[in-house]
């Protein structure tokens, strides 16, 4: 007030700063004012009547809007004091017109000023008012600040409200204010990240604001709520792009985890959309996925190993199976991961399949052991026999069961491991019979003294068709047999092992041959398969070639054929 006294005529009209302390001394006046009584509006009209060349429109608005406010608060109180009875009419009137007089010059309030009108205005229960003058104060403002505090503090007055009004969402989310829309997702999507009721604002909503707000952009955390938008208005196709899109994204900081529990409802979206023609991209995603469960077992192996480089590798993409194989599993010698690999590329090369499977089976003298780690591995890697191959078990099998005589099942001990492992009765016979035939065209093309030299055929153990085995038997024996402790030679060891394998082969054919004894009988091709090896068999049992390399069961052997025939 002194100040105000000491200032000059000329000072007072010319000086920006002067004008300006005098107008935060008038609305500070203005503000403090409680008043039920239209005496609250003298200090507008004094300003209006002899200050209008010295207050311009804006501020004189500014002025009347405070003394709005100022007569609303009073017959507010008064009305709760229940000293007079004024309608409510009239206080929403006054509280709407201050709101509308304010929204073009509180920015001239300040920041702190601005908010205690505002919380003046909802403590007499007028937050509508409150928020249309957030909201317009806010509109079409470059100060980017300022709108950035009108828009927040309308956020506070409608929070408390959300939960009970969808409406009031909706409302917002289908209003004209494209800044305040953006502002308003930013602030849901912030408490998605706490809260689903507030994702379900954004997701349930099916505005086009909504829509290009989520597609805007490339944030990670919009994407993540625009795949629930789209599936929740049934857009399952549009939804499984997105997806594969987030589950691909180098630039996320998700974990593989993650990206295949994304690409696990994408590949559910395509089931959704019944479309046929999405088929192919399915596939494509199953693949994808199937790879991807492969690169997490690695991973989960190098996280409990502390490889922290390959871990960042291995969860910052999906890497093809090439990548795997070559930088991952077999560096790392994961033998569960290369068999998988084998699986998923198709890719059979025997050699490798024998040695890492008679390490697995070599390396455990626990018969039982040996029969749980085959069944675990049956459950991911069978039918498939580029991982899981057949032919190549009954043979290694059949070598340690030489190598171990006093096994608790020893009559039976290839067919109960197998038939654990879940291989039907039929794909076994038929392994069997294709064995069989293999080790009898081992001994009519080949000496005694060279029997496991190389196959008749000049082919490597890698390019072998499934219907050689030839090779595969060579192999296995001699690479399991060699350095053995045993004095028996290779020859002799083979014979014994050939007789283990053909002595299983007839007990399983008498087992199951008949429908009668066996919950799985023995029918069609692989019984036509296995009376064409036993009659071979006996034809050639008494020829001098094969009479000194197999020792053969006969009274089996014909017991069986006399049935077989019967049951055919």
């Amino acid at each position: 007030m002194e100040r105000l006294q000491a200032i000059s005529f000329k000072e007072l009209v010319s000086n920006k700063e002067t004008k300006e302390n005098i107008m935060q001394m008038l609305i500070s006046m203005t503000s403090s004012v409680t008043t039920a009584t239209n005496d609250g509006l003298r200090i507008s009209q004094s300003l209006e009547s002899k200050c209008s060349d010295y207050i311009n429109v804006r501020e004189l608005k500014l002025i009347r809007a405070l003394e709005y406010l100022a007569v609303a608060k009073g017959i507010f109180a008064e009305k709760q004091g229940g000293s007079i009875s004024r309608n409510v009419k009239e206080v929403q009137a006054l509280v709407e017109e201050s709101a509308q007089l304010l929204k073009d010059s509180a920015k001239l309030l300040g920041n702190d000023r601005f908010e205690y009108v505002i919380d003046e205005m909802v403590s007499i229960g007028h937050e509508n008012s409150a928020v249309y003058l957030c909201l317009q104060s806010g509109v079409g403002e470059s100060d980017k600040i300022w709108q950035n505090q009108c828009y927040e503090k309308a956020i506070k007055i409608i929070e408390p409200h959300l939960e009970e009004s969808k409406q009031l969402v909706s409302e917002i989310l289908n209003g004209d204010n494209e800044e305040f829309k953006t502002k308003f997702c930013d602030y849901l999507l912030g408490k998605s990240k706490v809260s689903n009721r507030f994702e379900k604002y954004l997701i349930e909503n099916n505005s086009l604001s909504v829509r290009r707000y989520l597609e805007s952009g490339n944030m990670v955390d919009r994407k993540l709520l625009l795949w629930k938008y789209l599936v929740y208005n049934s857009e399952f196709r549009e939804a499984s792009k997105v997806l594969e899109e987030l589950a691909s994204d180098e630039t996320s900081s998700m974990g593989l985890n993650n990206r295949i529990e994304l690409l696990s409802i994408a590949a559910n979206c395509i089931k959704s959309s019944n479309d046929s023609t999405l088929n192919g991209s399915l596939e494509e995603l199953n693949a994808k996925k199937e790879a991807a469960i492969i690169q997490l077992e690695i991973l989960n192996y190098c996280e409990i190993n502390n490889l922290q480089e390959k871990v960042q590798q291995l969860n910052k993409r999906f890497l093809d199976i090439n990548t795997l194989f070559n930088d991952f599993a077999s560096p790392l010698n994961l033998i569960d991961q290369i068999l998988m690999i084998y699986r998923f590329s198709n890719y059979y090369d025997a050699e490798q399949l024998i040695q890492i499977y008679s390490h697995l089976i070599f390396s455990e003298n626990n018969s039982l052991k040996v029969t749980s780690k085959l069944c675990s591995l049956a459950t991911e890697l069978y039918p498939s026999r580029s991982s899981f191959p057949i032919d190549i078990l009954i043979v290694l099998l059949g070598i340690y069961k030489f190598k171990h005589t006093s096994l608790p099942n020893q009559k039976s001990f290839i067919c109960e491991v197998l038939l654990k492992c879940g291989i039907d009765l039929s794909t076994l016979v038929n392994n069997f019979n294709a064995i069989v035939m293999s080790f009898i065209d081992i001994i009519n093309t080949s000496k005694p003294s060279s029997l496991m030299h190389t196959p008749r055929r000049n082919t490597t153990v890698k390019s072998l068709e499934s219907s050689d085995l030839s090779g595969i038997i060579n192999k296995c024996i001699s690479d399991n047999i060699i350095g053995d402790k045993r004095t028996a030679s290779i020859l002799d060891s083979s014979v014994d092992i050939f007789s283990i394998i053909f002595d299983e082969y007839l007990h399983l054919l008498s087992e199951h041959f008949n429908s009668v004894v066996s919950a799985q009988p023995l029918v069609g091709d692989s019984c036509r398969g296995s009376i064409d090896v036993l009659m071979l068999v006996k034809s050639l049992s008494n020829t001098s070639s094969i009479k000194n390399v197999i020792r053969v069961d006969t009274k089996l052997l014909e017991t069986l054929l006399t049935d077989f025939r019967t049951f055919i």
